[in-house]
């Protein structure tokens, strides 16, 4: 049960969430080094992304979740794009609204 693709919803909702707690500076300060990830961004979209990626999501919420890897990868090429970063805002909450309206 833990590992019901809800929980995972739940999980990549609440990553999301805390990045948003950052300055938004933080999360979209790019790397200058040839390690990745190095920033607190990098590291955020890696592990967002690693989240999607690992989860056989059901066609229910789908769309949800594409938008949200659409993001995401688009992030994990380059933090420095706050644009990116408030798209990303936008769709967890619409995520969290499906979490809540659903379960």
């Amino acid at each position: 049960m833990i590992n019901s693709p809800i929980y995972r919803l739940v999980e990549v909702s609440s990553i999301i969430s805390f990045a948003e707690t950052l300055p938004l500076e933080c999360v979209a300060l790019p790397n200058n080094e040839p390690l990745y990830p190095v920033t607190t961004g990098e590291r955020l979209a890696s592990y967002i992304l690693h989240l999607i990626q690992m989860e056989d999501w059901p066609e229910e919420g789908r769309a949800l979740v594409d938008e949200i890897e659409e993001i995401i990868v688009q992030l994990d090429t380059g933090v420095d794009k706050p644009d990116a970063w408030r798209d990303l805002y936008d769709a967890n909450a619409a995520l969290k609204a499906y979490i809540r309206g659903r379960y």
